[in-house]
């Protein structure tokens, strides 16, 4: 499978799709390739194959690991929050890591909504810039360049074509106003 062997076999597998919209599939895969067709930087190229995230190398907590208190909330809501205990604070015995959540009024929320959020900082702690979080950054920021260097690419090519423009209306100015003259001459001339 090299580069148009690839291409030919994807557009092969395009034609036995049944469930899913082929002109979209098409367009996605000639877009993908046009897109990346001149990569030859090596780095690049890793960067392409690995947008999708692997989350293989995540950290796998054991509840044996955590240590869950359940305190009062705080922020607004008055009366109501402060007097509930619907936050989680949730600390990683054998990293010392801690997570304090009460980003909703159920408990059950705020105990998924903590594991994760400790999952995440035990995974930037073990993994450091190849954690997750980091590589979705990463491929945000890349995302907004292409989307910036586009943008500017079009309006510089929207001012050299109005550039033109003006000078085509110059041209066309000029050119009118050599027709008056020669229909003043035709009319003298009479």
């Amino acid at each position: 499978m090299r580069g148009t062997g690839l291409y030919k076999q994807l557009i092969r597998y395009g034609q036995q799709l049944q469930y899913t919209d082929k002109h979209f599939f098409y367009r996605r895969i000639r877009a993908e390739f046009e897109q990346n067709k001149n990569l030859q930087d090596k780095q690049a190229i890793q960067f392409q194959l690995g947008k999708k995230l692997d989350k293989s190398q995540v950290p796998v907590i054991q509840e044996k690991d955590l240590e869950e208190k359940f305190v009062r909330g705080w922020g607004p809501g008055g009366q109501a929050v402060n007097t509930t205990s619907n936050a989680v604070f949730l600390r990683h015995i054998p990293s010392g890591l801690f997570v304090k959540c009460h980003e909703s009024r159920s408990l059950e929320n705020n105990r998924k909504i903590a594991r994760k959020h400790l999952i995440t900082k035990l995974d930037n702690l073990v993994n450091g810039l190849d954690s997750v979080e980091n590589r979705q950054k990463a491929i945000d920021s890349a995302k907004k360049e292409r989307k910036k260097e586009k943008s500017r690419r079009k309006y510089q090519q929207l001012k050299l074509i109005k550039e033109g423009g003006v000078e085509e209306k110059e041209n066309n100015s000029e050119e009118s106003n050599e027709l008056g003259k020669n229909d003043l001459d035709k009319l003298d001339e009479k």
